[in-house]
C-alpha cells in the first residue's frame, strides 16, 4: 500500500511492470474470449440462460456462484468483449458452457490439460494484484516470452478439443506474437498511463472495501448489543439475534389510506425491509423506521446488522448487491464536511487511505449506510447527509431510523432528490410475546444473581402479559418495556407476577422513561451525584406540570395539546434551566414543521403544529398522577373532594360530560385508586365511599367494571367489601379482563356469587386466559351457584380448537351439589356434546359441522329445560350434502332454535334453503352472515326458497355484501312476511325512517354492539341503519357491513322461559 501512496505519476521503473500488465489483461483476455468462443455449446443463447439449463440451478445458487458485479453484467447479456479474465475463468468451470471438467476437478492442476493453461493464465492475472513486482527490461523480456509460450499452448490444445480449422488457429498464433511484441517495443502513450491509473483506483477500490468490511463487521460486534433497564443488569448487553423477536411493521399511514391497502398489503416483514419498494413499484434509496419510544427501532437495524455480517446467507433479503455495509449511532455524532462524514462511518480506514482516495473509493461503491437515531444529528449535519446522498452511486442506499414526531419532516427533506419509504414499527404482536419473553429470560439473566424460581414461571409472567394486555396495548407491543417486566420481575425478592396491575406496571414504564430521558439529557452523563438529584427534581416538577395539562385535555374532551398548554410547558423548561424542546418532544407526541428554510430545520412550537400525548392510556395516567399529587399534600383536607381536585362542578355530570370525557374519568379514576393504594393507602380508605358515589356518577354499574377497581386497589379491604356487599350484590356478569387472579381470589376467600355469567370476546381466546380453569374449578364445587359460560371466540371464529377441556371441568364426577350449568356457548367436540350436563341447560348455543350432528342428536331430548338453541354452521357446500343433513330432535313449542349459514351465493342459495329445511321447519331466527346475495336475490331465492319448502322463521337477519336501496329494503320487509316475519305498514306512502328501520333493524344493533337479546319476531336486519334521508330510493345503502358482524348470544342470562 505504500508504494501506492508515494507514487506520483507513472515512473520510469514501472514501465516495464506496467507492459507486462498491459501484456496479461489485453492479450491474455483476448485469447480467454477466442477459447469460449470456440467452446461454447450454446450458440445464439445468453450465457445466463444456459448456466439455467443445469439441473436444480436456481436464483440463490446464481447469487453464490457470482458476486453482484459478475451478475450484472450476465444479467444484462454484456457481449464476451466486456467481460474480463476473472469472470470468463469462473464461466469455463462450469461443464454446460464449454464442456471442460468442473472447477473441483485435479484435472485443472494437470500441467498437460486445457483447463490448466487456462488457470495459468488466471494465476499470471492475480500476479499482477501485488504491489512488490518490479521488472528490469531483461526481466519483462523473459516475463513475455513465458506468457506467449503459455497464451500459445492455450490456443493449440482448445483447437484440438474444439475442432478448430488450422489457418483460423495461425492467424490467431500469429496475432499474440504480433500483440505481445507491440507490447515490449511500444513508448509508453498518455492512454495507457490512464488505464493503469484505472487500475490503481480499481485496487484502491477493492482494499478500501476488504479494509472497511473487516471494520464494519468489528464495528457491528461492538456497538450492536441490546441493552434493557442498565440499572438492573449492570450494563449487561446480549446479541439481538438471540433475544429478537419480529414486530410488525407497517408501511405509512397516509400511503395507507391514500392506496386502500388492505393488511397483507400494508405489512412489511423484517427480512424484506430493504426490497420492499413504494407503492408505485419504485425501488426507494432512502428507507426510514419510524416508531414511538421503546418499539423496537434500534433493536431492528441491530438485528439486520448483526445478521447480515454474520450470516449473509439471504435472511436478510436486498443485501446481496451491496459492496460495503457502514453503520453509525447518530446521537452525540457532528460532522461537517464530507471528509468528516467518511471518517464518521469508518474511523480506522480512514487513517490508512489518503482522504481523496477513500472519498473516491466510497463514492464508486453500491453502500448501505445504516444510521440509528437520524433524528438525533444537528441541522447542519443532516443537510450535509443529504447533499452527501445525491454524489454516491445509484446502487447506495440509506436505512435509518428516526423519532415518530419527526419522522414527516426528515421524510420531506431526502423526498426532492430521493426517493424515500417511510414505515412504521409498531411492536410485537401477541403471537410474539411468548418468544419474545422467553429469549428475554434466557439470554438476559445471569444465574447467580437472579432468584430461582420454577419451570412454570414463563407461563406465569406471560400470564400477567395477557391479562394486563387489553388495558395496556401499545404498552405490551414494546420489547423494552416487555424486557422490563421480565427483568423486574426476575431480579425482585416480591415477585411481582403474582401482584402486579395495570397501575403498577404504568408506573414502572414510567420510571423506564425517565430514566432515559435522564440519561439523554445533554450534558447528564458529565454531572456528579448530587447534580443528578437536582436535574431528577426539576423534571419531577416539569411532569407535575405535564399532569395539569393532562387533566385540563381531559375536562375538555380532547386529546390534543392546546397552544396556550404548550407555551406554559415551554414556560415551565426555562424556568427550571430544562431543555425546552427535548422535554416536550420526550414526553409528548411531537410533530415538527420545516422553519420556511428550505432544509426541514425542526422549528419551536407554534400553532400549526399538532402535539397530543403518545397514547390515550398516557393521557389518563397523567391526569391520574396530577390528583395524587395534591392529595399527597399535608393539609388536604377530605373536604376537598377529588372532583373538586379535578376541577368538575358539583351538578350532576351526565348533564356536563360527553360520553367520551365520562370514560376518560372511569380510565383516570382506575389508575388513581391503584396510585392511592401503592403511595396513600390511607387516603384510599377514608375516601372509599366518595371514590365509589364518583364512579356511580360517572356510570360505573357491571360487576366487571367494579371488580378492576378492586384490582387496582389491591383487594383494599374497605373499598372491596362496600363494592361486593353493596354494589356488585348476588348477580355477577363477569367478562374478558375481569376474569383475573383477583376475582379468582374473591371467589375462593370473600364471596360467591348466587348467579355467575362468564364471557370472553370475539378477540379474546379462551386459552389466552391464564386463571379461567381455575375459576371454573370453584364454580364446580360450589352449591347452589347458577352458572352461565359463554365462549364467544369458539362460537363464532375458531375452527381448530374445542371448549372441551373447560366444560369437562364443570362436569367431570358430577357430585352432589355442583354449581347449576344453565347457559353455554362455544364449540365442542362429538364426544363431549354427548356429556353435556342435562339437569338445569335453559341456552345452548353451539358452532357445529356434520361430525358433531349427530352428537347434538343424541342429547338433544334429554335436555328436557332446553328453551333456546343456536348453532353457528360450519357447513359448506363443498363438505356438506342437504340430504345427510339430520333433522334437529327438538321440541319447537318449547325450543326456539336460532340458525347462521354464512358465505351464501346466487349458486348456492338453493343448497342453504335445503340445509335450513333439513335442520327444522320453524326457526326463531334465521340467519345469512357475509352473503353475496343482492336484495332481489334474497326476496326471489332465500325468502321463496324457505316458502317453498315450509319453512317459517319469526325473523330473519340477511348479511351481505351487496348495496340495496330503500326501496329494495322496504320490499324486501314486506316479501318476509311470508315465511312467518312480521312486516310493516302495507301503505303506499310508508317511507323506511330512521325510527321505523330501528325498529326492523333492533337485530343489527345487537350485532354492531355485541349485545342486546334476538327476540323480535319482524326483523329482516339490513347492516349498518340507513340515514334517516327518505328522499330518493335509489340511494345506494349496504344490507351489512362487509367486515366481523358476528354477535353475542340472546338471553344467556339461564332465566326460565
Amino acid at each position: 500500500m505504500g508504494s501506492i501512496r508515494a507514487m506520483v505519476g507513472v515512473r520510469l521503473e514501472d514501465h516495464n511492470h506496467l507492459k507486462y500488465t498491459l501484456a496479461v489483461t489485453r492479450v491474455g483476455r483476448a485469447v480467454y474470449i477466442k477459447v469460449f468462443s470456440w467452446g461454447y455449446k450454446h450458440g445464439n443463447t445468453h450465457i445466463k440462460d444456459a448456466l439455467y439449463t443445469v439441473t436444480n440451478y436456481s436464483t440463490t445458487q446464481f447469487k453464490k456462484d457470482f458476486n453482484t458485479t459478475q451478475r450484472k453484467k450476465l444479467t444484462e447479456n454484456c457481449p464476451l468483449s466486456k467481460l474480463d479474465i476473472t469472470l470468463i475463468f469462473r464461466l469455463f468451470q462450469f461443464p454446460v458452457l464449454c464442456g471442460l471438467r468442473p472447477g473441483d476437478d485435479p484435472v485443472w492442476n494437470s500441467s498437460d490439460s486445457l483447463e490448466y493453461c487456462i488457470y495459468a493464465i488466471k494465476e499470471r492475472r492475480n500476479e499482477l494484484a501485488h504491489d512488490d513486482i518490479e521488472m528490469t527490461p531483461q526481466d519483462l523480456v523473459v516475463k513475455l516470452e513465458g506468457l506467449e509460450t503459455l497464451l500459445r499452448k492455450t490456443i493449440e490444445k482448445a483447437s484440438i478439443a474444439f475442432n478448430v480449422e488450422s489457418s483460423t488457429v495461425s492467424s490467431f498464433l500469429q496475432s499474440i506474437t504480433t500483440q505481445l511484441e507491440a507490447i515490449r517495443d511500444a513508448p509508453v502513450p498518455v492512454a495507457t498511463k490512464e488505464e493503469y491509473e484505472l487500475e490503481m483506483r480499481a485496487s484502491i477500490k477493492s482494499q478500501v472495501m476488504e479494509e472497511g468490511g473487516k471494520e464494519s463487521v468489528e464495528m457491528c460486534s461492538r456497538t450492536c448489543q441490546l441493552r434493557v433497564a442498565s440499572w438492573l443488569m449492570s450494563g449487561r448487553a446480549v446479541d439481538p439475534t438471540q433475544v429478537y423477536a419480529n414486530p410488525t411493521i407497517k408501511r405509512d399511514h397516509n400511503q395507507i389510506q391514500q392506496r386502500q391497502l388492505s393488511v397483507s398489503e400494508s405489512q412489511v416483514e423484517v427480512c424484506d425491509i430493504l426490497r420492499t419498494g413504494q407503492c408505485d413499484g419504485k425501488r426507494p434509496q432512502v428507507i426510514l423506521l419510524s416508531a414511538l419510544s421503546g418499539m423496537g427501532k434500534s433493536s431492528t437495524i441491530k438485528y439486520i446488522l448483526s445478521i447480515v455480517q454474520n450470516d449473509r446467507n439471504d435472511s436478510i433479503k436486498g443485501t446481496e448487491d451491496c459492496d460495503l455495509i457502514l453503520y453509525l449511532a447518530c446521537r452525540d455524532c457532528v460532522f461537517s464536511s464530507v471528509e468528516q462524514l467518511v471518517a464518521s462511518l469508518l474511523p480506522r480506514t480512514a487513517t490508512r487511505f489518503q482522504p481523496d482516495q477513500l472519498k473516491f473509493a466510497l463514492l464508486s461503491l453500491d453502500l448501505l449506510i445504516v444510521l440509528d437515531d437520524l433524528n438525533e444529528l444537528p441541522d447542519t449535519s443532516l443537510c450535509l447527509l443529504v447533499e452527501f446522498l445525491k454524489t454516491v452511486s445509484q446502487g447506495t442506499r440509506l436505512l435509518a431510523t428516526v423519532s415518530r414526531e419527526k419522522a414527516s419532516s426528515i421524510e420531506r427533506m431526502f423526498t426532492p432528490q430521493h426517493i424515500t419509504l417511510l414505515l412504521d414499527i409498531e411492536g410485537i404482536p401477541e403471537e410474539q410475546t411468548f418468544t419474545f419473553l422467553q429469549r428475554t429470560l434466557q439470554h438476559y439473566i445471569v444465574p447467580q444473581n437472579t432468584i430461582t424460581r420454577g419451570n412454570n414461571d414463563l407461563q406465569g409472567l406471560l400470564g400477567l402479559v395477557t391479562s394486563l394486555r387489553p388495558h395496556l396495548r401499545d404498552h405490551l407491543r414494546s420489547p423494552e418495556i416487555l424486557s422490563l417486566l421480565a427483568l423486574s420481575w426476575t431480579h425482585t425478592l416480591d415477585p411481582i407476577i403474582t401482584s402486579s396491575t395495570v397501575t403498577e406496571i404504568f408506573m414502572l414504564v414510567e420510571d423506564l422513561l425517565i430514566h432515559k430521558v435522564l440519561l439523554n439529557l445533554p450534558g447528564f452523563k458529565l454531572l456528579g451525584i448530587s447534580s443528578h438529584h437536582t436535574v431528577s427534581s426539576k423534571i419531577e416538577r416539569f411532569l407535575l406540570a405535564l399532569s395539569g395539562v393532562a387533566m385540563e385535555c381531559i375536562k375538555r374532551g380532547k386529546y390534543s395539546v392546546e397552544v396556550k398548554d404548550i407555551e406554559y410547558l415551554t414556560q415551565t423548561c426555562v424556568d427550571l434551566d430544562l431543555p425546552q424542546d427535548y422535554m416536550i418532544s420526550a414526553f409528548l407526541n411531537y410533530t415538527y414543521e420545516d422553519n420556511n428554510n428550505g432544509m426541514g430545520v425542526a422549528a419551536p412550537a407554534s400553532p400549526r403544529q399538532s402535539v397530543s400525548f403518545p397514547r390515550t392510556s398516557t393521557l389518563h395516567f397523567y391526569a391520574s398522577w396530577f390528583v395524587l399529587q395534591h392529595l399527597k399534600d399535608d393539609d388536604v383536607s377530605p373536604s376537598n373532594t377529588i372532583k373538586n381536585i379535578m376541577g368538575l362542578k358539583q351538578q350532576e355530570l351526565s348533564s356536563t360530560l360527553t360520553e367520551t370525557q365520562i370514560l376518560s374519568f372511569q380510565y383516570v379514576m382506575k389508575y388513581l385508586v391503584g396510585m392511592l393504594a401503592l403511595k396513600l393507602p390511607s387516603q384510599l380508605q377514608i375516601r372509599t365511599k366518595e371514590i365509589i358515589a364518583f364512579l356511580k356518577e360517572l356510570g360505573v354499574s357491571r360487576a366487571s367494571h367494579w371488580l378492576e377497581y378492586i384490582e387496582e386497589a389491591k383487594v383494599e379491604p374497605t373499598l372491596t367489601h362496600l363494592l361486593i356487599n353493596e354494589e356488585i350484590g348476588t348477580v355477577w356478569e363477569v367478562e374478558n379482563s375481569a376474569i383475573s387472579l383477583t376475582f379468582l381470589d374473591i371467589l375462593r376467600r370473600i364471596k360467591i356469587p348466587d348467579h355467575l355469567t362468564i364471557s370472553t370476546g370475539l378477540s379474546w381466546v379462551p386459552s389466552n386466559f391464564p386463571h379461567l380453569k381455575e375459576v371454573l374449578e370453584v364454580c364446580k364445587t360450589s352449591k347452589g351457584m347458577k352458572l352461565s359460560l359463554h365462549l364467544y371466540q369458539h362460537y363464532w371464529l375458531e375452527k381448530e380448537q374445542v371448549s372441551d377441556d373447560l366444560l369437562n371441568i364443570l362436569t367431570r364426577g358430577e357430585e352432589e351439589g355442583v354449581c347449576q350449568l344453565e347457559s353455554f356457548a362455544g364449540r365442542l367436540s362429538g364426544s363431549c356434546i354427548i356429556h353435556l350436563p342435562t339437569t338445569h341447560l335453559t341456552t345452548l348455543a353451539l358452532q357445529v359441522d356434520m361430525a358433531m350432528m349427530t352428537s347434538l342428536n343424541t342429547v338433544l331430548p334429554r335436555l328436557q329445560h332446553l328453551y333456546k338453541l343456536c348453532l353457528n354452521l360450519d357447513f359448506s357446500p363443498e363438505t356438506v350434502e342437504p340430504d345427510r343433513v339430520p333433522h334437529l330432535c327438538i321440541n319447537n313449542a318449547i325450543t326456539s332454535l336460532s340458525v347462521d349459514i354464512w358465505k351464501v351465493s346466487a349458486v348456492s342459495v338453493g343448497w342453504a334453503c335445503d340445509v335450513a329445511q333439513a335442520l327444522s321447519k320453524v326457526y326463531d331466527h334465521l340467519a345469512l352472515r357475509r352473503s353475496e346475495l343482492t336484495a332481489h336475490a334474497c326476496s326471489r331465492w332465500w325468502v321463496s326458497g324457505l316458502q317453498v319448502r315450509g319453512v317459517t322463521a319469526a325473523s330473519l337477519v340477511i348479511g351481505s355484501i351487496r348495496q340495496a336501496t330503500d326501496k329494495q329494503q322496504k320490499r324486501l320487509l314486506r316479501d318476509a312476511k311470508v315465511i312467518g316475519c312480521g312486516g310493516i305498514p302495507d301503505t303506499k306512502d310508508w317511507k323506511p325512517t330512521e325510527e321505523a328501520l330501528l325498529l326492523a333493524l333492533n337485530e343489527t344493533e345487537a350485532i354492531e354492539g355485541h349485545s342486546g337479546p334476538f327476540e323480535s319476531k319482524d326483523v329482516i336486519a339490513d347492516e349498518p341503519l340507513p340515514s334517516t334521508s327518505a328522499g330518493s330510493d335509489a340511494r345506494p345503502i349496504p344490507l351489512t357491513r362487509t367486515h366481523d358482524e358476528h354477535a353475542p348470544l340472546p338471553n344467556f342470562g339461564g332465566r326460565s322461559r
